[in-house]
This record gives C-alpha cells, sequence and structure tokens, in this order.
C-alpha cells in the first residue's frame, strides 16, 4: 500500500490556500511542474480527483478538502515531533529562518551576525530579506522563524518585542 508523503500534503494545502498551481509552488519554494507532480501523484495514491482544473480557476473536490482538513491536523502533529526532538538539542541549535526588511538589514546584520557566530555555533542561519507584509505572511505560513521590521505594524496573533527605538530627525 502506497502512502501520501508529507510533502503532498503540504503542495495540497498550499493549494488549497492560494488556488493557484502557480502561487502554490512558490509558497513551497518549487516549481510549478513539481508541484503539479506532486498533486497529481497524490491523487493517484488515493485513486480519486482532489483538485478540480478548469482553465481559469483550481477548486479542490469535497474529497480534496477533507483531505486538506485531515492533513492539516497531520502536519501539526508532525510539528509537534520536530519540536520535541527540537527540546533536547542545546539552546540556539539548529536551523533559524530569519526575515529582516531591506532599511534594517544593512545595519543591524552586520553588528549582530559575527555575535552570534562566535556565542552560538550550532546555529545555523538561514537570512531572508524582503518586506515586512512578505515576511509576516511567511511567518504565518510557518516558512520563517522569526523576523526583524519596523513597528508600528499590524500583527495581530502574533507576539513581538521592541529590541530597540530609534529616533528619525529632520535637518
Amino acid at each position: 500500500m502506497f502512502r501520501p508523503t508529507i510533502r503532498q500534503l503540504e503542495y495540497l494545502i498550499a493549494l488549497e490556500r492560494e488556488l493557484s498551481f502557480s502561487k502554490a509552488a512558490q509558497s513551497c519554494n518549487v516549481t510549478q511542474s513539481t508541484l503539479s507532480a506532486g498533486i497529481r501523484d497524490l491523487e493517484n495514491i488515493l485513486e480519486h480527483p482532489l483538485v478540480i482544473r478548469t482553465s481559469r480557476s483550481v477548486n479542490l473536490s469535497a474529497l480534496g478538502a477533507e483531505i486538506v482538513a485531515q492533513a492539516r491536523g497531520i502536519l501539526r502533529d508532525v510539528d509537534l515531533i520536530v519540536a520535541r526532538a527540537q527540546e533536547t538539542k542545546p539552546p540556539m541549535s539548529g536551523v533559524l529562518r530569519l526575515g529582516v526588511i531591506p532599511t534594517i538589514a544593512p545595519y543591524f546584520l552586520p553588528e549582530i551576525l559575527p555575535h552570534l557566530k562566535k556565542d552560538f555555533p550550532a546555529l545555523e542561519l538561514e537570512l531572508y530579506e524582503d518586506f515586512s507584509d512578505r515576511l509576516i505572511e511567511k511567518l504565518r505560513q510557518g516558512t520563517m522563524d522569526a523576523v526583524i521590521m519596523a513597528f508600528p505594524f499590524d500583527i495581530p496573533h502574533l507576539e513581538y518585542k521592541i529590541l530597540f527605538e530609534e529616533s528619525f530627525l529632520l535637518a
């Protein structure tokens, strides 16, 4: 018996969220053909169509929508397994996906990166530079672990900590 992979379930969830193969592929950091092949393989494994494709739109079948709901629960459970394993590792080790806005990155990162490397050698820092709204969306999607950005910015249901304040001067 063949089973769906976690990646295939992630592709289906992304497709349900984006309702576009190209946007779903972009959010999964894969090509559109890779995502399409993953969805097609998932449909073959389950022997049912999950996606209704037309020339103008993409929608999920009733079964596809049910599977997305179950897949979200499965991925939450998998994330709990990974989180539990991470708890046994030393603090500040492993991968940290950090997003930074372009107006802060060139000034702030050169100051903190040498200290992070020295103090936390087991930390694998992945840096992403982008605009606040896109970084927040990636944070909500779980593809980003933390974001350094300027406030005020509306981020309901997310925790934040003010790192520093800076005065603006007019000359």
